[in-house]
């Protein structure tokens, strides 16, 4: 037997044990290592032969033309004929990725393929009537010392399939095994489920542990598959920062989730240990944030899926005209380093004939979103420059675009001057009346959509005159599709959405929406430095208010504007806390600590694995105490709730709750357990901490940011902390700071509020107390008094 194993990465730690474990198993036989990338260098592994594949051809195609135009997927299958004609064993040959992991011998598997035959592993399988589909799994293959025939076959249909623009012969780039092979006498299928497992099989197969996992040095695992042992996994997209993470690719789905599979998540751990490679820590993670899950080649340009159609359609055209005139010069290669400058040069040309005008880059981003397309519909005429502004602020933003390959920014206009607020003495113009034009998102669940209604009442409670304009740009829940409104017949515009979302704002409704306004910006933000996008929110408004100490100091030292404390309504609806509404929630007789998020709010903002650890640092799961968490839109952040889940996986006593609840039951959830624990980076308010303390529960957070307004000595817990730098490859600006909790005073926290029934009564009733200048009347009073301060 001869293996042959396909890396991206020869010298990494997955090439390392997939060689490693096949020799445990195989130790006469011989291994190659085949570098698939072609930026990498080859590095040689102790007693095998490597093989770079970037010197191959594939047909007439050079391997580094099928990988540009192809992929990375396609380009490794196409190239198997290539590698095994280079390589010439005269014995059947196992094809694995690198990103497998051998657990037994493989000896039946590879007598049980023909000479000239080719042995394929099928997605799904039927035991009971044979009958396989679906497709192979990827790099999976056991080839017949004799199977030339098919070989050559191979080779001519995945040139075909390279040429096939138009999509003809069904392959698809992307997952070319999915239609390789339909069977015959030529293709054995190797439907044994031991060394069917893979992120394409793992959902129809039967994954069960037999007993403890090995030792992190023998590459063994005790695991059955469909009551068979486990002799082969395929682990595509693993990153031992992410094992909960078992999927095809960094940013695609998982089949099967980790947290709902004890055997599967077993697997995973007990890889990562094998892999032998130490998870980095959080900030470390985030410095090395993902590129989106493009391959990203040189001088950072992504390979996207339209650039490589692109290409693709230049190598096909160079390649017909090949056959009728030759010699034919090829389209420039980002893998050829002496090409780099003229694929860039490509890429700044003019594109296509009735594209953007600016860059066939431009071209093929607005091909990928066609809300930027939409958003600029004249880019040839007056929308040209709004359109380079946009690369040179967003474009790059997101990745979309390189620094190489932007266009030159042209001079940027002059922004129309805000409406100037009313001199001290002299009145607003006529046609508009006292009163607020109150703009936020009215309807959502989020916590602006909760402060917007707070507002709300503060100003009925001062009885000043507002009307509601609801803003919908937001991915949360809304309680109710309300009509969009834009009629503002009161002088001030009181806008209570993120600062870096009022451009968009003004875009959907009209500039003409803050001309002849008075505008203020009710803003809320999470850490002491503000993106470009949000100081530009600064030329739309005549005054900024912050609704905390915090908030003011953030937004005061970055505008010359005025910038007022005006506070947020913190009372509640009073909760029902008893046994039968604890029971209804869910909850036990256990000691229960709790904490909400919304996944939406950034999660390493609102810090619940810090919560785990301090949590599980206090208690052990027979001690007596629980810890829910509590989120909303975990779906809609697998990645986060998948790590979460994973970090509480082994401890039966914390649970993650992610599902909404109506306001009432909500409020109750609050109100019924034995204390709040916040042990948050930073928070522009606090509202889920407010709720505990208005409902008499204890509550123990970060003493860092907007909740230490409303949290005097004696009304909750503060935890210590130190302030840090936020780090490259956040939301937030990278030289923004924020807290980091004491974690071990966290615990010690924990430990004394469960112990002291007389420490819980004294927060009960102090937590209360410390809400009362925050009532609807007398934050009401408040504003009523500043508007006509600024009104007279």
């Amino acid at each position: 037997m001869h293996a042959i194993v396909l890396a991206d990465d020869a010298a990494g730690a997955a090439t390392s044990l997939a060689v490693r474990s096949f020799r445990r198993h195989h130790p006469g036989a011989a291994v190659t290592v085949v570098q698939c990338d072609p930026l990498a260098p080859p590095v040689g592994l102790a007693a095998t032969m490597d093989l770079p594949a970037r010197g191959l051809r594939i047909g007439g195609v050079r391997y580094i033309d099928a990988r540009l135009a192809g992929g990375d997927a396609f380009a490794r299958w196409a190239a198997i004929p290539s590698i095994l004609a280079a390589i010439a064993p005269q014995e059947t040959a196992l094809v694995v990725s690198a990103r497998s992991w051998v657990l037994g011998k493989l000896d039946d598997v590879i007598a049980a393929v023909e000479p000239t035959q080719i042995g394929l592993v099928p997605r799904r399988s039927d035991p009971s009537t044979g009958i396989s589909s679906g497709g192979w799994v990827p790099d999976l293959v056991v080839v017949g010392a004799e199977a030339t025939d098919t070989l050559r076959w191979w080779q001519r249909r995945a040139v075909d399939v390279l040429a096939d623009i138009n999509g003809l012969l069904g392959v698809d780039l992307e997952d070319p095994w999915t239609a390789f092979l339909g069977g015959g006498p030529s293709v054995r299928c190797l439907d044994d489920p031991g060394i069917r497992v893979a992120p394409s099989t793992v959902a129809a197969l039967a994954l069960t542990t037999t007993g403890p996992p090995g030792a992190p040095d023998d590459d063994t695992t005790n695991l059955d598959v469909d009551g068979r042992p486990l002799r082969l996994v395929s682990f595509p997209a693993f990153d031992v920062d992410r094992p909960w993470w078992y999927s095809t690719s960094a940013d695609t789905d998982p089949p099967v989730l980790a947290s709902a599979n004890p055997a599967l998540r077993r697997l995973c751990l007990d890889y990562a240990v094998a892999l032998g490679t130490p998870r980095r820590d959080r900030s470390e993670r985030r410095g090395a944030a993902s590129t989106g899950g493009q391959h990203t080649g040189a001088i950072g340009i992504r390979l996207t899926p339209t650039l490589r159609a692109a290409y693709r359609e230049r190598l096909v055209e160079a390649l017909t005209a090949a056959a009728s005139e030759p010699p034919t010069v090829l389209p420039p290669n980002i893998f050829d380093p002496d090409d780099a400058e003229a694929f860039v040069a490509w890429l700044r040309g003019p594109g296509d004939h009735d594209g953007s005008g600016v860059s066939l880059a431009a071209d093929l981003i607005l091909r990928d979103r066609p809300d930027v397309a939409a958003a600029f519909p004249n880019i040839r005429w007056s929308g040209r420059e709004g359109f380079l502004r946009w690369l040179w602020t967003s474009g790059l933003g997101e990745g979309l675009i390189t620094t190489a390959l932007l266009p030159e920014l042209p001079a940027f206009p002059q922004l129309p001057a805000p409406a100037a607020p009313a001199a001290r003495g002299a009145l607003p113009a006529p046609e508009r009346r006292f009163g607020v034009n109150l703009v936020g998102y009215h309807d959502s669940d989020l916590g602006l959509g909760v402060a917007v209604r707070r507002v709300g009442a503060a100003l009925d409670a001062a009885q000043v005159p507002w009307t509601k304009v609801t803003y919908d740009r937001t991915h949360s829940r809304r309680r109710r599709a309300e009509p969009n409104r834009t009629d503002a017949p009161y002088w001030f515009n009181l806008i209570l959405i993120a600062p870096d979302q009022l451009q968009f704002f003004a875009d959907d409704v009209g500039v003409e929406f803050l001309v002849d306004h008075h505008n203020i910006g009710l803003w809320y933000w999470e850490t002491d430095v503000l993106t470009d996008r949000q100081q530009s929110a600064f030329t739309h408004v005549d005054e900024v208010w912050g609704s905390t100490r915090y908030l003011v100091d953030v937004f005061a030292a970055h505008t010359d504007k005025p910038v007022h404390l005006i506070p947020v309504p913190l009372e509640f609806e009073h909760a029902p806390s008893d046994p039968a509404t604890r029971e209804r929630l869910g909850l036990d007789d256990r000691f229960t600590f709790l904490f909400t998020f919304d996944f939406f709010s950034i999660v390493e903002r609102k810090n619940p694995l810090d919560l785990v650890a301090a949590y599980c640092e206090a208690f052990g799961p027979d001690d007596g105490a629980r810890l829910v968490l509590k989120s909303i839109n975990g779906a809609r952040h697998l990645d986060q709730s998948e790590e979460l889940r994973a970090a509480i996986a082994d401890r039966p006593d914390i649970d993650l709750w992610d599902r909404y609840l109506d306001a009432d039951d909500r409020l109750a959830l609050v109100a019924n357990v034995d204390c709040y624990v916040s042990l948050h980076r930073s928070e522009g308010l606090g509202l889920t901490m407010a709720e505990a303390m208005a409902a008499g529960t204890p509550v123990i957070a970060t003493s860092y940011s907007g909740n230490l307004d409303f949290m005097p000595a004696g009304s909750a817990l503060l935890v210590d902390q130190h302030e840090v730098e936020i780090g490259d490859g956040s939301f937030y600006p990278a030289h923004g700071h924020w807290a980091q909790p004491d974690l071990a005073h966290a615990t010690a926290l924990m430990r004394q509020v469960r112990s002291d029934a007389a420490l819980r009564a004294s927060l009960a009733v102090a937590g209360p107390a410390a809400l009362r200048p925050f009532t609807s009347k007398r934050v009401g009073a408040t504003i009523a008094s500043h508007l006509r301060s600024v009104w007279q």
